[in-house]
């Protein structure tokens, strides 16, 4: 019993008497390692850049409007073409070795109606001819046919065409019981210049030609129409 009583004395003086692990005091105690001191020379961490943006949407370039172009005169010429040219004029007749030419006349009205197929190109029927009126006589020369019209260009063109040909013979030197009409083959030859055009008229100056070949009783003879002619023509 007296040797119980000892140790419980003896335990809690002696822990009482360890030395503290936490007393800066304690010569047993390891030192704590030093901390190093901040390098103040290093650089400083450059920052870390900016996220990237994000790129807009690009949208595609609205389109330009087409340049307005202007209207050529050609570009006019459509639908139903009318014609209508009077002039002065001659005829010229040869036969069997003689010709000879009539003094001035009148050339027209000729007249002619048709259609573009192109801008430059358009498809009448048309008469046209020369009248000369002598002693009395009135001896006309015509020719109905079916003709092309050709612009080389907004001024230049060229026509011409085929199909009947006509003598026509009046006046108080004959009576009503003769033929004064003799029917043959007939051309249609012009040359033209449009010295004025808007987009619905054009008026015109042409050098017209128009024979009439004839055969009557095994000969032949040729009547041609020359008229120069102030012209208009409705595109």
């Amino acid at each position: 019993m007296r040797l119980l009583a000892l140790l419980a004395v003896a335990i809690p003086a002696s822990a009482l008497a360890a030395p503290d692990p936490l007393d800066p005091s304690d010569p047993y105690k390891p030192a704590p390692e030093p901390v190093p001191p901040a390098d103040r020379s290093a650089p400083a961490p450059e920052p870390s850049p900016p996220a990237p943006r994000p790129h807009p949407i690009e949208q595609p370039p609205s389109p330009e409007p087409p340049a307005s172009v202007a209207p050529t005169l050609a570009s006019f010429r459509t639908g139903t073409t009318f014609e209508a040219g009077i002039g002065i004029g001659w005829i010229h007749y040869s036969a069997s070795g003689i010709s000879n030419t009539s003094d001035v006349g009148v050339a027209g009205p000729n007249l002619g109606v048709g259609h573009w197929i192109s801008p430059r190109l358009a498809i009448t029927g048309r008469i046209a001819g020369v009248t000369r009126s002598d002693s009395g006589i009135r001896v006309t020369n015509a020719v109905v046919v079916g003709a092309a019209q050709y612009w080389a260009d907004d001024h230049f063109w060229l026509a011409g065409g085929l199909g009947l040909g006509l003598l026509v013979l009046t006046g108080s030197s004959f009576d009503s019981s003769q033929d004064n009409v003799t029917t043959g083959f007939g051309i249609d030859a012009r040359v033209g210049y449009t010295f004025s055009q808007t987009h619905e008229h054009a008026f015109t100056v042409a050098l017209e030609l128009t024979p009439t070949l004839l055969s009557n009783r095994g000969e032949s003879a040729r009547y041609t129409g020359i008229g120069f002619t102030f012209g208009y023509q409705h595109l």
